[in-house]
């Protein structure tokens, strides 16, 4: 959904500085966040700290992104001693490097369609890692005016589930930043979301285990994302809330008594007024 015809922006007042990975407002277009690349979630954080180097609303970027070994492991939160930090930062850029296609399928023609790879290539000194970013998909990451959106690097950061990350990433992407925001989603719709088999939280007489679901899945998701600064969560319905029973951050939605899906309302906090000049 375009937030504007003609003109899609979100502007910040934060200044961008490449000096830390923390504290940093970075983005991306529309068009790759709408890919379904297939990284873990540590995977996703390390994505987030090399756009902390990229001047997002700037041109002719180095493709070529530098990070601090020993910056990188203490934003993960990690105490590894530098054999095995070298180890495991191998291990970790190695998955992200080849996790990183990228698939596009027009919507109105199977035929048409593109599959690349977003980092070329990684490689290590005692203290850096340099990742290489494929200059064909730059224009994705920087010069960006339009059909963008932007993230809070430690909101990212801050996720311990995956799945808080891939609703957060959902409603970031699907979301007015204008107005108060009202989705709905049908438990098959989430299970795909997340990643879920049809056989995940399903008890042993065939039934789907709503209450494990909600318990480890939504309900973490939204506690998680409701810590975050950029989206904040609203309950709905308030009558259903009770001192011993707080609301839920979430509308169980039902079709002949039985719930069927989930009503989450929100408002991303960003502002989104036109740059100077414009």
């Amino acid at each position: 959904m375009e937030l504007y015809p003609e003109k899609n922006f979100e502007i910040v007042t934060q200044a961008e500085d490449s000096s830390s990975l923390n504290n940093q407002i970075v983005a991306i277009s529309k068009s790759l966040a709408n890919t379904q690349i297939q990284w873990s979630l540590e995977q996703r954080k390390l994505f987030y700290m090399c756009l902390t180097k990229i001047a997002w609303r700037k041109d002719g970027n180095n493709p070529e992104i530098i990070l601090d070994k020993k910056e990188i492991v203490e934003t993960l939160g990690l105490k590894l001693d530098s054999k095995h930090r070298s180890q495991y930062l191998r291990s970790a850029f190695r998955k992200l490097a080849d996790n990183s296609h990228v698939h596009w399928t027009d919507p109105d023609d199977s035929e048409v369609w593109e599959d690349g790879r977003l980092i070329r290539r990684v490689r290590s000194t005692r203290g850096e890692i340099v990742v290489l970013f494929d200059d064909y998909y730059m224009p994705h990451l920087q010069n960006l005016a339009q059909s963008y959106i932007t993230f809070l690097t430690d909101d990212v950061y801050s996720f311990k589930s995956k799945f808080s990350y891939i609703l957060f990433h959902e409603l970031r992407l699907h979301c007015d930043t204008r107005r108060t925001n009202l989705r709905t989603y049908s438990t098959k719709q989430l299970k795909e979301l997340f990643g879920l088999s049809k056989d995940d939280y399903v008890r042993k007489d065939g039934k789907f285990d709503r209450y494990s679901f909600e318990k480890k899945v939504l309900d973490v998701a939204i506690e998680e994302i409701n810590g975050t600064e950029m989206i904040q969560l609203q309950p709905l319905p308030a009558m259903e809330a009770t001192p011993k029973k707080p609301n839920k951050l979430y509308e169980k939605v039902k079709k002949g008594g039985l719930v069927v899906g989930y009503r989450l309302k929100y408002i991303v906090k960003v502002k989104t007024t036109p740059p100077e000049g414009e």
